[in-house]
């Protein structure tokens, strides 16, 4: 009885000050606890493959120590951080922007001012003016970048743990690993809810996409939205494969 009184206290006290009570482990869990809930079912990739580095993914080099990481990013204004990653975690190092096949993007747009916000596509004009409401600036310049194919680079000992954070390329990327996909035991990767970039596919693309090369949703590490209590933005969802041995038995 009095735990009960002090928790409404405490949730009533919360909650005039913008905050809840939640306990912990409750949906979304984030990535930490969504990969070791992985790991404690068996996940345990030889090769993770980080696609769309930014900044790094601690998160999930942490994760899995033991496992040759892979960093994906075709950005120069971050190779310093790049570097530094290589050394530290000795991971391999591809300057691309990964796609359905090899090429040269002519018109990748670098967002100047948040440069983990970088697409080969531009802002679709809806959102633009949605971010321009709540105050984010979009500077962007063009640049050429090398684009390849994850399952032309792909050298590495399976099975694989790969993480995508493209800015709407997903299903670009996904087209050019579907080898790679055939021996990936789990798939963390960002989905918009609300379209961003002009030719990005809908939400319901790319799950449909994921369910034909034989993936099923297992979590939903994080959501993303317009302030603490706006628009719900993009999310990052884990999909495993549909006969995998995370599930419980």
């Amino acid at each position: 009885m009095l735990k009960r009184i002090i928790k409404r206290w405490l949730e009533g006290g919360l909650r005039v000050r913008g905050y809840e009570l939640r306990e912990l482990g409750t949906p979304p869990r984030g990535y930490r606890a969504c990969l070791e809930y992985a790991k404690s079912r068996g996940l345990a990739p030889r090769t993770v493959f980080d696609v769309g580095v930014g900044h790094g993914t601690p998160w999930l080099y942490d994760a899995f120590p033991d496992a040759k990481l892979v960093l994906f990013e075709p950005l120069a204004v971050f190779d310093g951080e790049l570097t530094k990653l290589a050394s530290r975690y000795k991971a391999d190092v591809h300057r691309v922007a990964l796609a359905e096949r090899q090429g040269v993007a002519e018109g990748f747009n670098q967002n100047v001012s948040i440069p983990t916000s970088s697409s080969l596509f531009r802002l679709e004009p809806r959102f633009a003016q949605f971010v321009e409401k709540v105050h984010r600036r979009h500077e962007y310049k063009q640049l050429p970048v090398v684009l390849d194919t994850l399952d032309r680079l792909n050298a590495y000992d399976p099975p694989f743990m790969l993480k995508l954070d493209v800015e709407g390329a997903e299903t670009r990327v996904l087209r050019g690993a579907r080898e790679t996909l055939r021996n990936t035991d789990f798939l963390i990767t960002e989905i918009s809810v609300m379209t961003r970039q002009r030719g990005e596919p809908e939400f319901a693309e790319v799950i449909s996409f994921l369910d034909e090369c034989g993936f099923q949703l297992f979590d939903i590490p994080s959501l993303s939205q317009s302030g603490h209590d706006g628009q719900l933005v993009y999310l990052d969802a884990a999909f495993v494969p549909k006969n995998s041995e995370l599930w419980p038995s």
